[in-house]
């Protein structure tokens, strides 16, 4: 039988958005539920197993191990929206500009790009913040300027494309300026690129912050944060394993949420890849 053709869904990209909100739920209400300071110590339940009171039970000092972690939440994705966010207004104008204008400009910023790659994420992270300091504000700085190379190149590659495309060349036949050009005709047509970027840098600022936290140059000693609590579970784990694995695993599933978010945004953006049946 003949008919309208049907679009299959997406599916990872539905369980990367139901895990990405979930996360988010959780650090936004999570700690409310909890209805428990991550700082308060009980002195009477030190190391203590689940239960009804504290459901995943308590660290060396009493702390609720499920209020530090709805807490933690707070501050990794917090940490890793803003990252994304300063990647993404260093990383994608330096992209549309050389992609477009080419020439010298093109040039200078890829071997600069080129030079911020050639050093993992997270120890040119490391470099900074031991440069500028110790602060949750260097994190998303560092973060930022580390992730911006991975968005200028993207951005760059996809408007390499469409500054060949008809409406391009027809809109700088007519007098059209840059900036017009760039507005009006680029941007809106790179934005899937960008969006899709986006959502995996959340995933890798996640994964930077926490290690950056384990090693003591993200937040606080006293602010709860999934690395830093992975580093205090792991002197504790034969005796209270949930206060490791539980951030661990939180960690695992907040990642894989974001990528497989990004993969299916990748797949559900591109008209070329969208299956049907």
């Amino acid at each position: 039988m003949g008919g309208r053709p049907r679009r299959r869904g997406h599916p990872a990209l539905s369980v990367g958005a139901g895990i990405v909100g979930l996360m988010t739920a959780l650090a936004a209400f999570g700690p409310a539920v909890a209805q428990q300071d991550p700082q308060h110590e009980d002195f009477q339940h030190l190391l203590s197993p689940p239960d009804r009171t504290y459901l995943l039970g308590t660290d060396e000092l009493g702390r609720s191990t499920l209020a530090r972690v709805l807490y933690g939440a707070r501050v990794s994705l917090a940490t890793s929206g803003l990252s994304t966010t300063a990647a993404i207004l260093v990383g994608a104008p330096v992209g549309l500009l050389a992609g477009y204008r080419q020439g010298w400009f093109d040039a200078v910023s890829m071997r600069l790009t080129d030079g911020v790659l050639a050093f993992p994420g997270v120890l040119l992270a490391m470099l900074l913040i031991v440069a500028i300091g110790a602060r949750p504000s260097s994190v998303v700085l560092a973060l930022g300027v580390s992730f911006a190379p991975l968005f200028a190149r993207t951005i760059r590659a996809s408007t390499l494309t469409e500054r060949e495309k008809e409406y391009v060349i027809a809109a700088r036949a007519v007098g059209g300026s840059l900036w017009h050009i760039l507005r009006r005709h680029l941007v809106p047509n790179v934005l899937d690129t960008l969006v899709v970027q986006a959502t995996l840098c959340l995933g890798l600022c996640v994964l930077s912050e926490a290690t950056l936290s384990y090693l003591g140059l993200s937040a606080a000693p006293e602010t709860p944060s999934w690395g830093r609590m992975v580093f205090e579970g792991q002197r504790i784990l034969e005796l209270a394993p949930s206060v490791t694995i539980v951030p661990l695993i939180a960690i695992s599933v907040t990642i894989l949420g974001f990528n497989l978010l990004g993969n299916g945004l990748s797949d559900a953006l591109d008209p070329q890849a969208r299956p049907w049946s």
